[in-house]
């Protein structure tokens, strides 16, 4: 891996700035559009995952115990969509958190949370029509059990 110092990311950089500079003073206007259309997909790239719906998931084991696992499943553009019909869904999970109650304390019922981010067309699509959200569904549950470890009551699993 390259270090900030490193004189090819340096140099790469510099040209960066060259070509930069030669397009504002040769195109003042193209240089606005290109830096505005530039700032845009930015700001859509570092956007935050947005809530779609959650699991409910109760007499779930974790760790031998039996808790309630809520699965917060949300739409981000960070998560590429399939380039074709027959390539996998990409999913992104988050970080496995325990329920904390308003005094910043862990709830007395073992309650965990847990984060999954589709690209927003999926959760589009996936919304529409009752057979593909199932799909999302077990899809959903699957990673959540491959990642953590975890063994879900899949007939007790609703949507909330």
């Amino acid at each position: 891996m390259a270090s900030n110092n490193d004189p090819g990311i340096l140099k790469a950089a510099e040209q960066i700035w060259g070509m930069l500079d030669a397009m504002a003073a040769k195109d003042p206007q193209e240089y606005k559009k290109f830096v505005e259309k530039q700032m845009e997909e930015g700001k859509e790239y570092l956007a935050s995952p947005v809530f779609a719906f959650c699991l409910k998931c109760p007499k779930t084991r974790h760790k031998g115990k039996e808790c309630t696992l809520y699965i917060n499943v949300c739409s981000w553009n960070r998560v590429p969509y399939p380039p074709t019909d027959n390539d996998p869904i990409p999913v992104k999970g988050g970080t496995l958190r325990h329920h904390l109650n308003d005094k910043r304390k862990r709830t007395q019922n073992s309650e965990l949370l847990y984060e999954l981010a589709f690209n927003p067309r999926v959760t589009k699509e996936c919304s529409k029509d009752l057979l593909m959200f199932e799909m999302l569904k077990n899809l959903s549950l699957d990673f959540t059990e491959d990642t953590l470890s975890v063994h879900t009551n899949r007939e007790a699993v609703t949507k909330s």
